[in-house]
């Protein structure tokens, strides 16, 4: 069992915590099932500003004669501002993935953890122990079924 000074779940926000540990000199392990970065840069604040700057830049294009100014938009390349948010999103996995990978004093398991006992952890069918482990693992929504919802007598 290889024991580490701080585990964290979550290679998200989790990764100011991975940071701190590291600068401080202590033996770190991360765990994320998914893609680095969490939600911010693969589903949340990159992409949805990549998609929102353009669209804004349309609507002043539209909302420009009010102020004397006529322009008119012959073409949108969806596809293009698509690519571009794509490749923004990738290029931050791949910073964050090469930084993981040349830390020293960081092992990175890419898989999903259960905790198995006190401070430990199984992931990848290893067992890992650490003396603090932080679960910034972040939230999913859920939309209730319909027999779930409650009805309200108004």
């Amino acid at each position: 069992m290889k024991n580490y000074n701080v585990i964290v779940i979550g290679a998200g926000a989790g990764l100011e915590i991975v940071s701190k540990a590291l600068s401080s000199g202590l033996n770190v392990a991360l765990v994320e099932k998914g893609k680095v970065g969490g939600t911010c840069l693969n589903v949340g604040c990159v992409p949805s500003k990549m998609l929102i700057y353009p669209a804004d830049r349309i609507r002043e294009i539209e909302e420009a004669k009010k102020l004397g100014i006529h322009a008119r938009i012959d073409h949108i390349d969806f596809s293009a501002i698509m690519e571009r948010m794509r490749k923004a999103v990738k290029d931050g996995q791949n910073s964050i993935e090469k930084e993981i990978k040349n830390s020293k004093n960081l092992d990175f398991y890419n898989a999903e953890a259960h905790f198995i006992g006190e401070y430990v952890l199984e992931t990848k069918n290893e067992k890992i122990r650490g003396e603090k482990i932080f679960i910034v693992s972040g939230a999913r929504h859920i939309i209730p079924l319909p027999k779930a919802w409650i009805r309200l007598n108004i």
